[in-house]
């Protein structure tokens, strides 16, 4: 099995998932002293990288409920979580 395909099904797996993972890389980056909001932003890419253009919406929610609002994130937006 190639690594190609190897990563392809681990992006699928049903895994102690992306949602849990990264809202726990959020709330320690939040415990970082002097960090008072970090998020994540969802784009798919459709081109070249240096010329895609990304607009996105900006909605910053508690941190305690992050995970919640990563389960309803949309394409080209960037949710954040404030301390």
């Amino acid at each position: 099995m190639k690594a190609d395909e190897r990563a392809e099904e681990r992006r699928h797996a049903n895994t102690p998932d992306s949602l849990q993972l990264w809202s726990r890389i959020v709330s320690e980056l939040l415990s970082t002293a002097g960090v008072q909001q970090a998020g994540l932003l969802v784009h798919f890419y459709s081109g070249d990288l240096e010329q895609e253009t990304i607009e996105p919406l900006r909605k910053t929610v508690r941190a305690s409920d992050f995970e919640r609002s990563l389960q309803r994130i949309e394409e080209d937006q960037l949710l954040m979580a404030a301390s």
